[in-house]
């Protein structure tokens, strides 16, 4: 049997060479709750092939290397308006973990959401990874899955409907035209919404056509599978929760409301955990579509309980104060930048 290919693609934050570690070790331990991987730890590695999708560079070397520091972010005239208003409020702060933990992370999403440069530029990137890897895929007759965690869900959503779109591109990656249906698209703290695209950034295709819960991003069109993982109180998808009315199969929701800490709550490795989230994907990933007994499952369940013992609560409320009554609408922004720097105020500090 071939082995399967898993294309893993990061969200904010720095990602160097290597950087998909923990999510592979997340996956083996879980596999190793089910027949056959139970008993043989190279099993789990002959039947899957993982390679990491990076965009980290795009953010790195054009914006913060060039910028330097907020000062540097200020006299760049493509920064929006909105955005340079809150960064000079920003830069005047006496509280310096913002600063930092904007730096860090945060500015990764404010870039893709507010700066259609940086969004083309992350798209452009992206899609010539996923070429690649599908190359790679074709050359050994595998299945190719996609694997995307918080910024990298928005990306990868719009990197696939550029790609389908595109005259050189689009023979290849649209299923209509005998293109690239991928197997599975697992996402995993879905921002699509949250992040969508507030200018086209495709010539082949207009701003409505970016919308997710209409997208051409879903089961049986551009991919076979759509598996959703989500956490109930994962501050990050306050703002635009993603859940689309599609049927049930081929669109897998999965609901995740356990936590060791508040501040691993967004993290892919606590929501793939679940035994449910986790057995879902690795018969995707693996192609061992009854993987998983009962007898399997509940050991699962007790482990997951023993390690994920907090549920509930008032988690992240100021965050969630800061959108409602309109929770749904769009955000500016100037609003969305705002979030982002309250977000890592409360999280990531």
């Amino acid at each position: 049997m071939a082995k399967n290919h898993v294309l893993l693609i990061h969200g904010i934050g720095a990602h160097g060479k290597g950087w998909s570690a923990g999510w592979q070790q997340c996956l083996r331990e879980n596999a190793e709750s089910f027949d056959p991987y139970a008993n043989d730890a190279k099993a789990f590695d002959a039947d899957v092939a993982f390679a990491e999708i990076t965009y980290d560079q795009v953010f790195e070397q054009g914006f913060r290397q060039r910028w330097q520091s907020l000062a540097g972010a200020l006299a760049d005239v493509a920064l929006p308006s909105a955005v340079r208003t809150v960064f000079s409020e920003l830069a005047q702060s006496p509280d310096a973990r913002l600063p930092h933990s904007l730096w860090t992370h945060g500015l990764d999403a404010i870039l893709w959401y507010a700066v259609g440069q940086a969004r083309q530029a992350v798209i452009a990137a992206v899609a010539l990874q996923l070429a690649e890897a599908l190359r790679r895929a074709q050359r050994d007759e595998a299945d190719v899955h996609i694997l995307s965690h918080s910024l990298g869900t928005s990306v990868v959503h719009d990197t696939l409907l550029c790609l389908a779109a595109a005259p050189d591109t689009k023979k290849a990656f649209d299923p209509k035209l005998g293109g690239q249906r991928w197997t599975s698209y697992v996402s995993v703290a879905n921002v699509s919404r949250v992040m969508g695209a507030l200018a086209s950034p495709s010539d082949d295709l207009a701003v409505a056509d970016f919308r997710p819960h209409s997208s051409r991003v879903q089961g049986k069109d551009l991919v076979s599978t759509f598996v959703n993982v989500r956490h109930q109180l994962d501050p990050f998808t306050f703002p635009r929760r993603f859940k689309p009315e599609w049927a049930s199969p081929p669109y897998w929701p999965i609901e995740v409301d356990r936590f060791d800490e508040p501040a691993h709550i967004h993290d892919l490795e606590t929501q793939m955990d679940h035994p449910l989230a986790a057995r879902t994907c690795l018969r995707l990933f693996t192609g061992r579509k009854g993987m998983g007994s009962k007898t399997e499952m509940d050991a699962a369940w007790r482990r997951y309980d023993q390690k994920y013992g907090r549920s509930g609560g008032n988690l992240f409320g100021s965050l969630r104060l800061l959108l409602e009554p309109d929770a749904e609408r769009l955000l500016g922004p100037g609003e969305f930048a705002r979030y982002v720097i309250a977000y890592g105020k409360e999280v990531l500090a």
